[in-house]
């Protein structure tokens, strides 16, 4: 998997470090996690579990 460099505000990479610590969890693990759950939240991934009916 070819991984790219993004650009955050300091308070966030602060922010962002200190989850990592907390779970053990490297950098791209926690931002493919945070990201991953938001997006899902907001609908823009289809959960596969989930009941759909049309």
């Amino acid at each position: 998997m070819k991984h790219k460099l993004v650009a955050i505000e300091k308070d966030l990479h602060k922010a962002l470090k200190r989850y990592c610590l907390d779970y053990s969890l490297t950098l791209f693990e926690a931002t493919t996690q945070i990201i991953g759950t938001h997006l899902n939240n907001n609908g823009y991934i289809k959960d596969e579990n989930r009941d759909t009916k049309n």
